[in-house]
């Protein structure tokens, strides 16, 4: 595209206009397929250019922050980049949470914020502020780039802009921020759109990393130790489906996989490798004493303390971590290694043949007499009153196969990780595990039910977290999204907590109980929605909505004493059964 030099305040808004379509092309030959626009005057170029464009499916959001965490959750469940486009001032400041989840998860975000042009900074113009570098180190790449004008080239410009925007898919992965500054007239009546009218370009090729040594040093440590274990935290595996050649090589070895729900790997299949119950294992003195001669932990770090804690104490284990980022997930500080590679691809690489085959040794009996024995006190005792536990997993055993589950964070995501089984329904479970806020976590699943459309979503969330981003509750469609919000009176998360015992400040600074109830907010909104107070009645109402089309919210009311007592008493069960196994 050659832009010709503006010489009336017409060629003006045609250079905006042009400009904002190159934008949006290049965002395209990036992989840019969905973008979230927010209402805005000086980000008119950018919104009409991504409307316009016939390749990109753009969704308007009114507030930014919902807006962000709506692309995140999109762009994480896609495995593709998805852009956000926001007017000066404030605005883009309403990305930040979402951006710092995005840089520490490594999903692919392009924010594009339009800007006041040179003339206006430091004097006070309306909505400007310094916006260069605004996200500091939370992204991993940015420019800024001046306003069209007749005495500068802008082809220069060009060449930085497409680099900056294959950044964002690049490994490691992660958000970018290109700031755009346009001058008014930003339209005009008589500019041409010629975007509806322009062939969309093919996606470019992005760069590839060598995970060579990974494969090695894995082959290495399966040929050497035999008393292994895989670790499987959030997002090791981009797809259920994926994890299913982990699970035929630890049979083949003898070596346990011990998968959190949001891994990728807990609802792949039912092999009799994987452990489900390593969080009441690791409670137990048998189980904390076991050791290990070899840990290799693909994706993030561990959500369950135990299980944390069971790593620190393997002191003499080596071990290994393997991510696609070679990121550090080591909170343990025991860690190796740190190797780059995909899980599924390194594992392919390994040759059968050339690994050793332990299936009936005694180290892979026991973890599974371990893992057979905790289901049957959880099958036994997990439905035992109206708890958080038993709630969790009656929801994630109603989902239907290839259906869709985000878990919110604090309590919600413990118990499923703890006391949900595995299943062969190639269930996908996310959660934001990259700084572990509970900030954003509607918004987050509404983008990710866009990519799950036709199949059946559910949110398991705390009144609290529902609270903190009810406003998001406006951007779900047509999609089938059930919310069960466990209602238990505010943040009991701290009641497993040594605060508890603080009589003066617990309840005011922990819990932290709020005037509005769920149901008043859904009231407001006009969502469909329903209070439970008993198992029956939970899975019967589940029944009805996973089904059905639209948005439904499923209250249910917990008695915060009860629940807690019912943890303390399933997890000293577990204990005693494992202490009393020889």
């Amino acid at each position: 595209m050659t832009l010709a030099p503006p010489t009336s305040i017409e060629d003006t808004a045609q250079w905006n206009v042009d400009w904002g379509q190159r934008i949006a092309d290049e965002a395209y030959g990036s992989g840019v397929r969905f973008a979230v626009l927010s209402p805005g005057s000086r980000n008119t170029p950018l919104s009409l250019a991504f409307h316009l464009h016939p390749g990109i499916h753009t969704r308007v959001v009114l507030d930014e922050r919902t807006a962000a965490f709506l692309a995140l959750g999109f762009a994480r469940a896609s495995d593709t980049t998805a852009a956000l486009v926001c007017t000066s001032g404030s605005a883009l400041a309403h990305y930040f949470p979402a951006l710092l989840e995005a840089k520490h998860t490594h999903v692919s975000l392009m924010v594009l914020s339009a800007d006041r042009p040179i003339e206006l900074q430091e004097r006070g113009a309306p909505q400007t502020m310094n916006q260069r570098h605004f996200f500091g180190d939370f992204t991993v790449g940015f420019e800024h780039f001046p306003a069209p004008d007749p005495r500068q080239d802008m082809a220069p410009g060009f060449g930085r802009l497409t680099e900056i925007m294959d950044r964002a898919r690049m490994v490691p992965r992660g958000p970018v921020h290109l700031n755009f500054a346009f001058r008014e007239p930003l339209w005009h009546r008589e500019v041409k759109c010629r975007a509806t009218r322009r062939e969309a370009r093919p996606m470019r090729g992005v760069e590839t990393h060598e995970q060579g040594p990974a494969i090695t040093v894995l082959r290495r440590l399966i040929q050497t130790h035999e008393r292994g274990v895989f670790i499987c935290g959030p997002q090791a595996f981009r797809r259920a489906t994926t994890a299913v050649q982990l699970f035929e090589l630890a049979e083949q070895i003898g070596w346990p996989v011990l998968a959190e729900a949001a891994s990728g790997a807990r609802f792949a299949t039912e092999s009799p490798a994987l452990v489900t119950t390593y969080d009441a294992i690791f409670r137990s003195q048998t189980g904390s004493q076991v050791e290990a001669q070899c840990v290799v932990r693909f994706g993030q770090s561990s959500t369950s303390k135990p299980l944390s804690k069971w790593i620190s104490g393997n002191t003499e284990a080596e071990f290994v971590v393997i991510n696609e980022e070679a990121t550090r997930y080591d909170p343990e500080r025991t860690c190796d290694k740190v190797l780059r590679g995909r899980a599924d691809r390194v594992i392919s690489a390994l040759n059968p043949e050339q690994l050793p085959s332990r299936k009936d040794r005694p180290w892979a009996k026991t973890w599974r007499r371990w893992e057979a024995d905790l289901r049957q006190v959880f099958r036994a005792q997990g439905d035992v009153g109206f708890w958080e536990g038993g709630i969790a997993r009656t929801l994630l055993t109603a989902m239907p196969a290839n259906s869709a589950v985000h878990v919110a964070n604090s309590m919600s995501i413990r118990d499923v990780d703890a006391f949900c089984p595995a299943s062969n329904g190639a269930l996908t479970v996310y959660v934001n595990r990259g700084l572990n806020g509970i900030d954003g976590t509607i918004a987050t699943t509404a983008g990710e039910s866009l990519v799950h459309e036709g199949n059946a979503v559910a949110l398991l969330i705390g009144d609290l977290a529902f609270l903190h981003d009810a406003a998001s509750l406006q951007v779900f469609g047509a999609n089938p999204v059930t919310i069960v919000v466990l209602d238990n009176g505010g943040g009991q998360i701290f009641r497993f907590l040594p605060i508890s015992a603080h009589q003066s400040a617990f309840e005011t600074l922990f819990v932290t109980p709020q005037k509005a109830s769920p149901e008043q907010v859904c009231m407001g909104f006009g969502i469909r929605h329903f209070v439970v107070d008993s198992m029956p009645r939970l899975a019967e109402r589940l029944d009805e909505e996973i089904p059905r089309a639209g948005l439904s919210v499923i209250i249910a009311k917990i008695d915060a004493e009860t629940n807690h007592a019912r943890h303390e008493a399933l997890w000293k069960l577990c204990v005693d059964r494992l202490d009393a196994t020889p």
